[in-house]
């Protein structure tokens, strides 16, 4: 009969419509778990000048391939994040210096502070080793 069919027709719009949600949920998540963490380590990876501008621009140029409607808003918050960030660690770099200065596994750490004199001084002997050892191995490897 009609009013069965038209019954049939609602629930199954019901049914596309909830599917949609939950397509387009999940897509929204995948894209934003994506963005957020390429970008976090892109960010963790800043030795230069020159790759926080490459950053920022791709953070920026990275809206033209996002899939977005009338109630997102993760990636402008994300942006807004990201550039205060950048921002913070150009001022650090411009401060301090390029960190491309030491690499690898011999790379010497900030130290908190707050540490003990003596934490500080056997923390920044151990690095010492491991920087003249590393030295020493690559001299012994280009002979």
């Amino acid at each position: 009969s009609y009013t069965s069919g038209a019954r049939e027709i609602a629930n199954l719009n019901k049914l596309i419509n909830y599917k949609k949600q939950k397509i387009m949920t999940l897509f929204f998540r995948t894209q934003n778990y994506i963005m957020k963490n390429c970008f976090k380590y892109e960010f963790n990876s800043i030795k230069t000048l020159e790759n926080i501008h490459n950053l920022k621009n791709s953070l920026y140029e990275y809206k033209n391939i996002i899939g977005f409607n009338d109630d997102y808003t993760f990636y402008n918050d994300f942006y807004r994040s990201m550039m205060n960030a950048i921002a913070e660690k150009k001022e650090y770099i411009i401060k301090h210096g390029s960190e491309e200065l030491i690499s690898g596994s011999t790379e010497l750490i900030v130290i908190d502070t707050k540490k003990s004199k003596l934490a500080f001084a056997k923390m920044f002997i151990r690095k010492l080793k491991e920087l003249f050892k590393s030295e020493v191995s690559k001299d012994y490897i280009n002979e």
